[in-house]
């Protein structure tokens, strides 16, 4: 009885893992990438120059690395099909986060995080809304991955 309970468990920790990699889409030129977040498409035109910027950080080993399960720990309640992410055409491939600091309306302020591999291709946007409600609430922060548009 034992041996089949763990064999229940180990098939359905596979099956959840084969879901969340539902959230990924193959690799393609970073030319041809977009994505939508929070209603603003940024393509590879608009973030050529951090992209860019990213790569040195990357050979320079000054960016901080995001692992798979950290990504997927950060995925949320995604809505069925949404993809967010391309998986790196590169086996065994790490991936690196840059920040860039966005716009902000009044006590709201917006940061958008590329999600770079090792070889600096565009794998992801998060985006985070932090804002700073009076002194006795305090501060809340919102994220989550902007999708890729298709």
């Amino acid at each position: 009885m034992r041996l089949y309970t763990i064999a229940l468990l180990l098939q359905s920790v596979s099956f959840s893992v084969a879901d969340l990699a539902n959230y990924q889409l193959p690799d393609i030129q970073d030319s041809q990438k977009s994505f939508n977040c929070l209603g603003q498409v940024f393509g590879y035109r608009g973030l050529k120059d951090y992209i860019s910027k990213a790569k040195g950080y990357i050979s320079q080993g000054l960016l901080y690395e995001i692992t798979i399960p950290e990504i997927e720990a950060r995925l949320g309640n995604l809505p069925h099909e949404s993809r967010v992410m391309y998986k790196s055409s590169e086996p065994d491939s790490k991936y690196y986060q840059l920040s860039i600091q966005g716009d902000g309306e009044g006590s709201s302020f917006y940061t958008y995080v590329l999600i770079l591999d090792s070889h600096g291709h565009l794998s992801a946007i998060l985006w985070k809304v932090t804002t700073v409600q009076s002194v006795a609430t305090g501060i809340s922060v919102i994220e989550n991955f902007c999708t890729i548009s298709q």
